[in-house]
């Protein structure tokens, strides 16, 4: 069997040369599959702390709805003839569509789920977050009578200097998108 490629040197410099031009374009080759590994676990890392920051954003809005459905309770069912609707244990039917728009807009609950979603950096293993990193949009495109309340957070970082290069993002960013189903 004779075989596939068959090379023969003739002047022994060949090999020499050979090597040393293939070697710089291997390690190089090589970083580059380094350097978009780290950009993608990055990018996995900002992805998981911007998950987490939707839920606990939301999270508190859910329980400032709950708290303003518990007040609205007690007031409407400590009397006498408590209506029919103090009876069930759905939260919303405590609280009203307006009562819920105007929760929207209220910039003490906006803090409350600022607050909230910025705890969510505390989880970021290179521990290199800060509130400058993260932005949320709540609640994203809601009217009155929208049957759900969303939550945009976003997770923006600039990569180490040292994976500065033309294959490098200007910027790694991580994004989530969370609901809260309203009746």
């Amino acid at each position: 069997m004779k075989p596939i490629l068959r090379i023969r040197v003739r002047k022994p410099a060949f090999v020499l040369v050979f090597v040393a031009l293939v070697i710089p374009g291997l390690l190089l080759l090589a970083g580059m599959v380094l350097q978009s590994g780290q950009l993608y676990v990055r990018h996995t890392e900002l992805h998981h702390v911007a998950r987490e920051a939707g839920v606990r954003g939301l999270r508190a809005f859910s329980e400032t709805l709950a708290s303003r459905a518990t007040v609205n309770r007690s007031a409407w069912c400590r009397v006498e003839e408590p209506p029919d609707v103090c009876r069930s244990s759905n939260r919303f039917d405590f609280v009203s569509d307006s009562e819920i728009y105007q929760m929207t807009i209220d910039s003490f609950v906006h803090h409350q789920v600022l607050l909230a979603s910025e705890e969510a950096l505390a989880f970021d293993p290179e521990q290199t977050l800060d509130r400058a990193h993260l932005s949320i949009i709540f609640p994203e495109d809601f009217t009155l009578g929208t049957k759900e309340i969303r939550l945009r957070s976003i997770i923006e970082q600039v990569p180490d200097p040292l994976l500065s290069s033309l294959l490098v993002p200007q910027v790694i960013r991580g994004e989530s998108l969370m609901f809260l189903k309203l009746p």
